[in-house]
């Protein structure tokens, strides 16, 4: 009998498409796997949806799939009701959705390729042509050809005159699974005449077990010719085997769980029954240093001990390496990691591995809500407030609220955590949608941080460094530093200058691209777009009216870098935000580095705000509070607040208490006076009133419908269309009437 398939295609289309199954490739076919088919002259990457026995319409051809591209499925039946929801709710293509939940690399890209006919070979005899030469040698891609300067219509003449043909090429994808060869000892009978060295190699390798060929040969740094050597006499037996890639890079002791407070308590016995059993939403209320932690991983544990899996997602990849350790101490390696710093390869390599329910517990930022895990028990989302969970590039969406969307199809619980939580979030609980659990004191008996604001209008006659280093907080940094305790100063803000400006004609260099104002950043001596990334030499004079005379205002990491290393020379200073973390293992380094106490002072961006858990840091000094009250955005002041409250979250959560110095121009201001007692219920109580009043959500919904373009002109025009049609669609459905259109 026929077997057929209902696809998704990673096009831009939403509709499913049918194939038939070779009578060969029948038992591979399973629904959650990838296989190659046929569109037009195409090879296309499609996955598949449903399997039947025979097509809803027979009046078409159906084309034969060409193979199937996995062992196991990528994606489960659940997980495959999760891209259908997205994919309708976000408006966007469920086979693109599917793509871009995938890990990158692991869809073969089809090669278009030039070959030469056998009329173009006798062309050539007559006639030299540069384009038929370059392909005498063999088939050459199409995209080389046009860059070498071949031009595209000579390609198209010489196709029409049957000279060359396309071909489309199926390259190997460009991830691929890892091997290694590994080495057993032979239990031998003959007795061979063995050199010192020879015999050295012999004793480090096991009977009873495997040892790494590539690790014997970094130990006794011996060349692969001696093992070789073995390997002929028959000593030693050879293997190949799959490795997987591991992420942290250092291994992790085991830990002991502490004794639960009795808040802790309470929240992990509520949830309890729910788990892997019944959709259920909570938001976990607590004070930075509750122990938070501690309860995800004793609802993991619960999860673990029914059979069932969790996900554990975590809003910055700088607090994945941290909560990662503390899983992996608690459940070894059943633990798998899931964000972007991941090569293609331990991306693959983890992916694998939770397919197959090897790792049963999956920790990661947002991408990592897609994970193929089977049999979920709990999902948790800690910093629920983050807006890192919003992805800003296609498939938009919210990792958060998807945790919610994908706990109902799994039946289980979702936790919501934080000690900020979202004006959203809080509501929720007011009309009952979550059940709020409450974490009201520290896990360590520990008290919070006593909160000092410093007035920066005080410091507008000072000098030099001393304008955005208070002499107060220089003198309190001073102080913690001879008591050999670390110091954190936060500043939302990097490079060296925020911008830089003519004092002839009063403009600021702008990207050329978005308009805003480039930083200065004085490592390279350039100016970089922060919102697009464009960068480009800093001018010596002024590019509007010449003028050399160009003076760098604002304050960014590396301009405070360089004033802590002037103002407290002895002292280790590290710096941590986007520039200095970006190469591989850097951060995982540098926090190290914190843990163990060996940097005395830390500089960082929004990246080591939140979650983290240094008790050597005693002091925080935030440099200036007001920086993200500067943005046209509704959210400003809660975001400020949030980001305030947990940067002085991270004082104090060791033996001493802890000390912050909050710098602001501001200091009537509601967001910070609230963050200095890190009291959310006062802040909610005038944010909620402010959103009511202006129609703002939780009290309503807002979309954006974004036009871009290169001609002002018709992007103006197309906006407008766009008002009008909305208009238009408005006054024909009366249940529309509330909708306000703005712009």
């Amino acid at each position: 009998m026929k077997r057929f398939i209902e696809v998704y295609l990673a096009l831009p289309l939403f509709e499913t498409f049918t194939y038939e199954v070779p009578e060969s490739l029948v038992p591979e076919i399973e629904v959650g796997k990838r296989v190659l088919v046929p569109v037009g002259s195409r090879k296309i990457t499609a996955y598949v949806k449903d399997i039947i026995q025979e097509p809803e319409h027979t009046e078409f051809k159906i084309k034969k799939i060409y193979s199937v591209l996995d062992s196991i499925p990528v994606f489960t039946e659940k997980l495959l009701s999760f891209f259908k929801w997205m994919s309708d709710y976000y408006i966007f293509p469920p086979g693109l959705t599917i793509k871009s939940a995938l890990p990158s690399g692991i869809n073969p890209d089809i090669i278009k390729q030039i070959e030469i006919t056998g009329k173009g070979r006798k062309f050539l005899l007559k006639e030299k042509n540069n384009l038929l030469e370059l392909l005498e040698n063999g088939p050459a891609e199409e995209k080389k050809l046009l860059d070498s300067g071949i031009k595209k219509n000579e390609i198209d003449n010489f196709k029409k005159q049957g000279l060359v043909n396309t071909i489309n090429i199926l390259p190997p994808p460009k991830t691929k699974e890892k091997f290694e060869k590994f080495l057993k000892r032979k239990k031998s009978v003959k007795t061979l005449k063995l050199t010192e060295k020879q015999i050295n190699i012999l004793e480090k390798i096991p009977f009873d077990n495997e040892i790494s060929r590539k690790e014997i040969t970094s130990l006794l740094n011996i060349s692969g010719a001696s093992i070789n050597s073995l390997i002929k006499k028959e000593l030693v037996i050879q293997s190949e085997k799959r490795v997987f890639r591991d992420p942290l890079g250092e291994t992790v002791s085991p830990d002991t769980p502490p004794v639960l407070n009795d808040e802790q308590n309470n929240a992990v016995e509520k949830i309890f029954p729910y788990i892997g059993n019944k959709f259920k939403r909570y938001l976990l209320y607590g004070v930075t240093g509750s122990g938070k932690t501690e309860v995800y991983l004793r609802l993991v544990q619960k999860a673990l001990d029914l059979g069932k899996t969790a996900v554990v997602l975590v809003p910055e990849i700088s607090l994945i390496s941290q909560t990662e350790r503390r899983f992996k101490a608690r459940f070894g390696d059943l633990t798998a990691v899931i964000h972007s710093s991941l090569s293609p390869g331990e991306k693959l390599d983890q992916w694998t591995q939770i397919s197959a329910g090897v790792k049963r517990v999956v920790i990661g930022a947002r991408s990592a809500i897609f994970a193929p895990v089977r049999d979920i028990g709990i999902i948790i989302v800690d910093e629920e407030h983050e807006q890192s969970y919003k992805q800003d590039s296609a498939p938009r969406y919210n990792a958060r609220d998807m945790s919610v969307v994908r706990a109902g199809i799994e039946k289980c619980p979702v936790v919501l955590g934080s000690a900020t939580p979202s004006v959203e979030t809080w509501r929720n609980t007011e009309i009952k949608k979550f059940e709020k659990l409450v974490l009201s004191k520290r896990a360590n008996k520990s008290t919070l941080p006593e909160v000092s604001i410093y007035d920066l209008k005080k410091s507008a006659k000072d000098k030099g460094v001393y304008k955005f280093i208070s002499y107060y907080l220089a003198m309190e940094i001073n102080k913690a530093l001879s008591q050999n305790q670390q110091v954190l100063l936060f500043l939302n803000r990097r490079g060296f200058s925020s911008f830089i400006l003519c004092n002839l004609c009063g403009e600021t260099i702008k990207c050329k691209f978005c308009s805003v104002s480039m930083t200065y950043h004085k490592s390279d001596e350039s100016l970089v777009c922060h919102i697009c990334g464009y960068r480009t030499k800093v001018p010596s004079t002024c590019p509007g009216c010449g003028n050399p005379d160009i003076v760098h205002l604002g304050t960014g990491t590396e301009k405070l870098e360089k004033a802590c290393n002037f103002l407290f020379p002895n002292a280790n200073t590290i710096r941590l935000d986007q520039d200095t973390t970006s190469k591989k293992g850097y951060l995982i380094k540098k926090l190290k580095q914190i843990r163990n106490r060996e940097a005395d002072i830390i500089i960082g961006t929004q990246m080591i705000a939140k979650g983290h858990d240094f008790p050597g840091i005693t002091l925080v000094g935030i440099i200036n509070a007001d920086h993200g009250f500067n943005f046209p955005d509704f959210r400003a002041g809660e975001r400020s607040f949030q980001l305030l409250s947990q940067v002085a979250g991270r004082a104090g959560r060791g033996a001493q208490k802890g000390k912050v110095i909050l710098q602001t121009y501001n200091p009537d201001h509601f967001s910070i006076k609230t963050a200095k007692t890190q009291n959310f219920i006062n802040f909610y109580g005038q944010e909620i009133g402010f959103r009511k009043s202006l129609s703002y959500p939780p009290f309503s919904k807002t979309a954006l419908i974004k036009i871009s373009g290169t001609k002002k002109n018709m992007a103006k025009e197309l906006a407008e269309k766009c008002k009008h049609s909305i208009n238009k669609i408005k006054e024909n459905h009366n249940e529309l009437s509330e909708i306000k259109v703005l712009g």
